[in-house]
């Protein structure tokens, strides 16, 4: 049988033994009037009473996913991640009515295959003789930019009486891996749930989302895991990297050198380097040794260098770096993680250190070629060629025949598929080709940024423009409900802002200057106004407010010429029926779905609560680096900087897991938790309570009002340390410039008494804070190189809330380092005299990969707390103290950006003969940090963001009009063996008012509100609204307002009350602002 592959979703590895046939499309409604957008509102209600019963809830390795039924008889379709791409996994899945089956994970493709859009995992259940609802499986290759898609899952894992949600968006277009992105909202546990088409078929399954962009979520085509689902359900591995499967996290372990391999992480964590190394060793020194094992063992080798001289310490640095570039063949693509892990900083100067780096980036960048082929002799035959692929543009025909790419013999489509999944993005790769009797040799060289003719263009160009064109709330479907007269609502809907900053919407409900709108936003605020049409701005206060829903009466002295009724009286809106936001003119910005007939927001507050935050650990586990006041974790005396592995014997995989694991559970359980802290394994008994209990609506721990009225601010030591066995608490951090780095405390001192009490263990000096004061003077007795010394410590003040820096980070910019786009007034970042256009290298030691870099560390800092950061400025480095404040969220106050000035290129460009040349470049500048390369001395400059440039004049112009951001500069350069080859370059400029999202941002969550839950029952529906965007009406198709936005939740859901609960607070509302009548 031949066998035909399609390539053009970017599927990497193939079956042998089956075929794709093309089925029909599913119906597509076009929408050219309103009433279109109720026959879609009805095929979407068909689709979700047809097969939201085959959606199922996965639990799998202590982590949580979603899933479908393919078969009556228990096969399950789910991402391959969802299993930790592996067979052999219990599991256990949900279903719609709530009937549970156990069973186990049986095949998926590899981590690696992610590269290449394939993310496929099979699981098998026992069903004990039931039949269970089974959801068809469509044709992916059918589905078209702007059609509509319909995800439906269990975000944040399973959640009693909820079911799984139902969200829709459209198709905008496929991503370089070769995987669908779409707009439909999509999080955390959504991972391998169905994406139907609008005949009810499954033609896709989620995968990932980008953290950055809500709207931008990419699913794996359903085709590749059909043509693949006969090896899967033979418990087959499929892609590169596949091997033998062993224990969590390190698969191709026997028993024995799985606990050689536990062993050498305990070393690893107990600070014992020569002897982890000696355990990890052997392990990695196998061929098919897995990324994880070759990444750890990395670690302990460079790790263990630092301890040694002269030619052992360049051996064992030199393995470290030979197990980092083997883990990249294995399939490891983090960058960012490499880029942050200390565990490596004393490898980042090596050449050969330099050459991994090198090897991951290419490694990340996948191609999508164009090509559907068939198996024959001798090789694989062309069948079709897309229209302005990339092996379009460089020359394939049908009938071509592959023999070989990029040094690689090609015998059969899986040669072929694995082949242009591992090539390389950034050199040229050869292809021979047999066209009739005649050898050809085609070349191709992808551009990862689509410029140019060798782009080709299969992958989306521009994620905006594509989702501006194809999504569903491009401006042609938005205008459809201007058929509605929202006159009335134009004139009622206000935007609130504090100076130029909207803060949230308000809705006049009473002619005589009455508004609502969210009570957490606006409340306790100095400085808001309304604007009104023509701009005027009117002050106004809160006059009442209820709490449970989270509205603010306001009184504007000014009166309306319209209001607002929310007197509708029938149901709330059901599963699948549209909605549309309402901005402050009237019109709809978004429009949405019901996700649930009802839900009740309350849910999560009655959950089980644990309390701790925490970074990932690649081997599995999480590092807590906060803990809630007050909560079940502090009380059992979990801190920060301890490390979490099991819960009840059951592996913490990582930070998602442990939510999981905890949410199962019923307030007042216990649990047993265990961990590391110091190199010593520990347990923590905790006793898990509600989270109303712990923390209010917004997130504050309950606990914390009361013991800061009770004793004032918390005193703070600065430095922290581990317990002695012969007494007395062994200092291994010292803050900078805090109390005791001030006192002359040194990291390694042995503290054995402070003030009064005697130091015996780290318990003493919780001890002693416990009674102290901010401000006290107290005598600290410790011991420095076996000598005591006596010294006075004046303890500082803790200051309780978010620390904050005051930049805006250029997202765009490439790395290293973080870009400044701008700085904020009054900041801590402008009082160290930081400037738009500095890159920030480190921050508090650490390396910054990229625009994120900072986000990751500031959760671990606290306000007050100074440190050290290194940036380049004019091709300069330098180094200054900062001292981080409180983030302006805690005082209420809007931090306002600094008009910046213009940027500089660094590059010097001479005009000759209509030719722009450089002619030189200025070290360290933006132009010398151009990706993916950067610009050099002798390159012709053809164009700059878009813009043809032939004088000067244009460059000046186009620097002139550039508005911030990253650079875009088109070049031409030649080889040295005078080849030319036209590509672009993105240059990280870092300029321009607004032009970066502030650090600090929810990455994974979304943009949500401060008090995102906690209002009793609400709409739940899927319109991307933002956090200043809640305090306005929702309409439906008929034009009834039939509730308010009240807060976007989280990535994938905003709550908006209903009209009737509306209508009730406002009433009473109004009776006490009139004085009770």
């Amino acid at each position: 049988m031949n066998l035909i592959v399609r390539l053009v979703f970017g599927l990497a590895f193939v079956a042998v033994s089956a075929s794709l046939a093309l089925g029909e499309p599913g119906p597509q409604i076009n929408l050219e009037k309103k009433s279109d957008i109720k026959t879609l509102e009805k095929q979407i209600q068909k689709v979700i009473a047809d097969v939201r019963k085959t959606v199922v809830n996965i639990r799998a390795g202590g982590g949580s996913g979603s899933g479908t039924v393919i078969s009556e008889d228990g096969w399950i379709s789910t991402a391959a991640h969802v299993i930790q791409f592996r067979g052999g996994m219990d599991v256990t899945i949900t279903l719609e009515d709530n009937r549970q089956y156990k069973g186990k994970a049986v095949g998926a493709t590899t981590q690696r295959s992610m590269q290449a859009g394939s993310d496929y995992g099979l699981i098998k259940v026992e069903t004990n003789g039931d039949k269970l609802p089974v959801a068809p499986m469509g044709v992916s290759g059918d589905v078209k930019p702007g059609d509509w898609l319909i995800a439906m899952g269990h975000p944040y894992g399973m959640i009693p009486g909820r079911g799984p949600v139902v969200r829709a968006g459209r198709m905008i277009g496929i991503n370089q891996a070769g995987m669908i992105s779409c707009d439909t909202p999509l999080i955390h546990g959504d991972s391998g749930g169905p994406i139907f088409n609008l005949a009810g078929e499954m033609i896709a399954f989620t995968s990932n989302g980008d953290p950055s962009k809500t709207w931008a979520n990419n699913i794996t085509p359903v085709d590749g895991f059909k043509a693949i689902l006969d090896r899967l359900k033979a418990g087959e591995v499929i892609g590169p990297g596949a091997n033998e499967q062993g224990g969590p996290g390190v698969p191709g372990l026997s028993a024995e050198e799985l606990e050689q391999y536990q062993e050498a992480e305990q070393q690893l964590l107990a600070k014992n380097y020569a002897e982890a190394a000696k355990g990890f060793g052997p392990l990695a020194d196998k061929e098919n040794a897995h990324m994880n094992l070759l990444y750890n063992s990395a670690c302990a080798f460079s790790l263990w260098s630092t301890t040694l001289e002269g030619e052992e310490k360049e051996k064992e640095a030199a393995r470290a770096v030979e197990y980092l570039r083997r883990s990249v063949k294995a399939g490891w693509v983090d960058l960012d993680w490499a880029s942050k892990d200390p565990d490596l900083d004393c490898l980042r100067e090596r050449d050969d250190y330099k050459l991994f780096v090198e090897e991951l980036r290419t490694a990340i960048f996948k191609p999508l070629f164009g090509l559907e082929v068939r198996e024959t002799k001798g090789g694989v035959e062309v069948v079709k060629v897309l229209e302005k692929s990339p092996a379009a543009i460089v020359g394939f025909e049908p009938g071509d025949i592959i023999k070989r790419m990029g040094g690689h013999e090609i015998t059969n489509a899986v040669d072929y598929a694995n082949a242009l999944a591992t090539a390389d993005r950034s050199s040229l790769t050869s292809f021979d080709v047999m066209r009739g009797s005649e050898t050809k040799t085609i070349s191709w060289q992808a551009d990862p940024v689509n410029d140019g003719p060798q782009g080709g263009g299969q992958g989306m160009r521009n994620l905006d423009a594509a989702v501006k064109e194809h999504g569903k709330d491009k401006d042609t479907l938005l205008d459809l409900w201007a058929g509605y007269d929202t006159t009335s609502l134009r004139d009622a809907v206000f935007t609130v802002k504090k100076n130029d900053k909207r803060v949230a919407y308000a809705t006049a409900v009473r002619e005589d200057g009455y508004l609502i709108s969210k009570a957490s936003e606006v409340s306790g605020v100095a400085g808001l106004e309304i604007v009104n049409d023509d701009g005027t701005r009117i002050p106004f206060a809160v006059v009442a407010e209820d709490k449970d829903t989270d509205i603010a009466l306001l009184k504007a002295e000014t009166t309306f010429s319209s209001v607002v009724s929310f007197g509708f009286k029938g149901q709330d809106p059901v599963m699948g029926e549209f909605l549309a936001d309402i901005g402050d003119d009237g019109e709809v910005f978004s429009q949405a779905v019901s996700a649930l007939n009802g839900f009740n927001s309350n849910a999560a507050a009655n959950q089980a609560f644990l309390g701790v935050g925490g970074d990932d650990r690649p081997e599995g586990g999480i590092t807590v680096t906060s803990v809630v006041e007050g909560g079940p974790a502090e009380e059992a005396g979990i801190a920060i900087d301890d490390v979490l592995l099991k819960l009840d014997g059951e592996n913490i995989d990582n930070l998602m897991s442990l939510v999981t694991m905890i949410n199962i559970r019923k307030p007042g359980e216990k649990v047993d938790i265990e961990g590391v802290r110091d190199a010593e394994t520990t347990t923590w008994e905790v006793t898990l309570l509600a989270r109303k209990d712990v923390v209010d609506n917004n997130g504050q721990p309950r606990k914390k009002k009361k013991k800061d009225a009770e004793n004032g601010p918390k005193p703070h030591l600065g430095m922290s340390g581990t317990s002695e066995e012969t007494g007395g608490m062994r200092v291994t951090k010292v803050e900078l410039d805090g109390p005791a780095d001030m006192a002359g405390i040194k990291v390694d001192d042995l503290v054995r008494k402070i003030g009064e009490v005697d130091v015996k263990s780290n318990a003493d000096i919780k001890t002693f804070l416990a009674s102290a004061k901010a401000g006290d003077t107290v005598e600290v007795q410790l011991e420095r190189d076996g000598a005591p010394q006596t010294v006075s410590l004046t303890l500082g003040e803790k200051l309780e809330g978010k620390p904050w820096l005051g930049i805006q980070a250029d997202p765009t910019a490439p790395g290293p380092g973080v870009t400044i786009a701008a700085i904020m007034e009054k900041s801590p970042a402008e009082a160290a005299g930081l400037q738009a256009g500095d890159v920030i290298m480190t921050f508090n030691g650490e390396d910054l990969a990229d625009a994120s870099g900072i986000q990751g560390i500031m959760p671990n800092l606290r306000a007050g707390q100074t440190v050290i950061a290194t940036y380049q400025r004019d091709g300069e480095t330098h180094e200054v103290k900062i001292k981080l404040a409180l983030h302006p969220d805690e005082t209420g106050e809007t931090p306002t950006p600094k008009e910046p000035g213009k940027p500089k290129l660094g590059a010097t460009i001479e005009e000759s003969d209509g030719v722009l040349t450089i002619t030189a470049v200025k070290a360290g500048s933006p132009a010398a940090r151009g990706q993916p390369t950067p610009l050099q001395e002798g390159d012709i400059v053809r164009r700059i963001n878009g813009k043809d440039v032939k004088t000067l004049e244009d460059v000046r112009a186009a620097l002139e009009e550039f508005p911030g951001g990253a650079l875009r500069i088109g070049i031409t350069r030649t080889d040295d063996a005078g080849n030319e080859r036209k590509f672009p370059v993105t240059v990280p400029m870092g300029q321009g008012p607004g032009g970066g999202r502030p650090a600090g941002g929810k990455q994974n969550s979304g943009p949500v509100n401060k008090r995102a839950d906690g209002f009793g029952h609400v709409i739940r529906h899927d319109g991307l609204i933002t956090p200043d965007q809640c305090g306005a009406p929702i309409i439906d198709l008929d034009g009834n307002v039939r509730g308010l936005n009240i807060a976007r939740s989280d990535r994938t859901c905003t709550f908006a009350l209903s009209a009737k609960r509306v209508n009730e607070v406002v009433e009473q509302l109004l009776k006490t602002a009139d004085g009770g009548k």
